[in-house]
C-alpha cells in the first residue's frame, strides 16, 4: 500500500495518540503518526498518518499518505494517497495524487487530484493550454477570413459544400441569384 509491503497501519508507529487521550495543539513529526483518541489542531508529518476507528480529529493534516478509519473534520493534503475506509468520515477538502473511498465511507467536501511533480513534467497538462490557445486563434482567423466578402477560407471548400463534398441543397440557386457560380469563380449565370 504506500510503496511498501506493509501498510502504515502495520508498520512501526513513531507517534501515538491513544484511545481515551485528548490533545489540543499542533503536531510536527517525521515518521508515522497514529491517532486513536481525540485531537484538535494541525498535523504535519513527513511520514504517514493513520486515524483509527475510534478517533475524533479536528485538524488540517499535511502528510505523505493518510488512512482514515475514524472521523476527521478539516482539510487534508497528502503528497501521495488518501484512503478513506468504510468506517471513516471526512468533512473537509482533500488534495492528493490518489484518492480511495471504500463503500460506506463518508466524504463531504471537494477533492483535487494532482499528479506527483516528476509524473506531471512533460505531460499534456503542461502544454495543453498552449495547444488550446493556438486552436482558438486559428478559428478566429478562419472566422475573419470567412466574413470578408463571402470568401471561403482555404481548405474549407469541402466543409462549405457538405460532408461528401457535394453542394448543399439550394446552394446553386443562391449562387445564381447572386450572379456567381456555385464554385465561386465569379462567372455569371445567363
Amino acid at each position: 500500500m504506500f510503496g511498501s509491503k506493509k501498510s502504515a497501519e502495520t508498520r512501526k508507529v513513531d507517534t501515538l495518540i491513544g484511545r481515551g487521550t485528548v490533545i489540543s495543539g499542533n503536531l510536527k513529526a517525521k515518521g508515522i503518526v497514529r491517532i486513536d483518541g481525540t485531537y484538535e489542531g494541525d498535523v504535519f508529518t513527513e511520514g504517514d498518518v493513520v486515524v483509527g476507528e475510534d478517533a475524533r480529529v479536528k485538524a488540517h493534516i499535511n502528510c505523505e499518505n493518510v488512512v482514515i478509519a475514524g472521523n476527521v473534520e478539516g482539510n487534508i493534503e497528502a503528497k501521495n494517497k488518501v484512503d478513506i475506509r468504510s468506517s471513516g468520515a471526512i468533512w473537509g477538502d482533500i488534495k492528493a495524487a490518489a484518492l480511495v473511498v471504500e463503500d460506506g465511507a463518508l466524504f463531504t467536501g471537494k477533492s483535487v487530484m494532482e499528479r506527483k511533480e516528476k509524473e506531471a513534467k512533460g505531460s499534456l497538462q503542461d502544454t495543453g493550454k498552449e495547444t488550446k490557445d493556438k486552436e482558438t486563434n486559428e478559428k478566429d482567423v478562419d472566422r475573419k477570413k470567412g466574413s470578408e466578402g463571402g470568401k471561403i477560407p482555404e481548405g474549407k471548400e469541402k466543409e462549405a459544400r457538405g460532408k461528401e463534398g457535394k453542394e448543399k441543397p439550394g446552394q446553386k440557386d443562391r449562387a445564381r441569384e447572386s450572379g456567381k457560380s456555385a464554385a465561386g469563380t465569379g462567372a455569371t449565370a445567363g
